[in-house]
């Protein structure tokens, strides 16, 4: 009997400790993409956001012209064409990583290719909450009603 009571506690140990152990639904990379036709000239953007385990990620925002008007080639090769990357710290403060609904921390580092120096603003001003919501198998989560996949 004390075997079986034993077992008991073990097996609900291990359950407890599998369930504390679950990695942030949010770490990897995800992609959103919006296709759109802007004066005749077919036009897609996409955001790919990689969150790494430490807290630190990246967005990329690119954007692109699919019938590239001829003669400008040379721009596109630029780097900071249509596309930026910014920086950020995040940190997840739910408590359930179980759950659909998560609420992140996010804190903007840098942004490339663009003039702004965020080193002189505030943390506060580089800072926002947002809340999360994935599917059932955590494949894609929808922020201000776009829905991002997992990749």
């Amino acid at each position: 009997m004390k075997k079986l009571f034993l077992l008991l506690i073990f097996i609900s140990l291990i359950g407890c400790t599998k369930n504390e152990l679950v990695e942030d639904p949010i770490i990897g990379k995800w992609q959103f993409r919006i296709t759109t036709t802007i004066n005749d000239q077919f036009w897609y953007a996409s955001i790919i956001f990689t969150f790494n385990n430490d807290g630190t990620g990246t967005a990329v925002f690119s954007e692109r012209e699919i019938s590239e008007a001829p003669g400008d080639e040379a721009s596109y090769d630029d780097p900071c064409y249509l596309r930026s990357e910014t920086g950020f710290d995040w940190s997840n403060l739910s408590t359930d990583l179980l759950a659909p609904q998560q609420t992140y921390q996010f804190i903007n580092n840098y942004i490339t290719c663009s003039p702004v120096d965020l080193s002189e603003r505030s943390i506060e001003s580089r800072t926002n909450i947002e809340i999360l919501r994935f599917n059932s198998d955590f494949t894609e989560f929808i922020k201000d009603g776009d829905v991002y996949v997992k990749m």
